[in-house]
């Protein structure tokens, strides 16, 4: 076999299997806002949200 390139869970990309061409990853932040009176919003942060990752490529 081949050295991998990438391994996501259970799947191993690799030249003899299916190598991709692109890999994207997105993250996001929780964010919360509160209103107060007589003054501009406060913010908070509340950790990290929900990640994406998206590999294409031709089989």
């Amino acid at each position: 076999m081949s050295h991998p390139l990438a391994v996501l869970g259970r799947f191993v990309f690799g030249l003899r299997t299916a190598p991709f061409d692109q890999l994207r990853r997105s993250t996001a932040q929780r964010i919360a806002s509160n209103n107060r009176f007589g003054q501009i919003a406060a913010h908070q942060h509340l950790g990290p949200g929900d990640e994406s990752i998206t590999l294409s490529g031709t089989l």
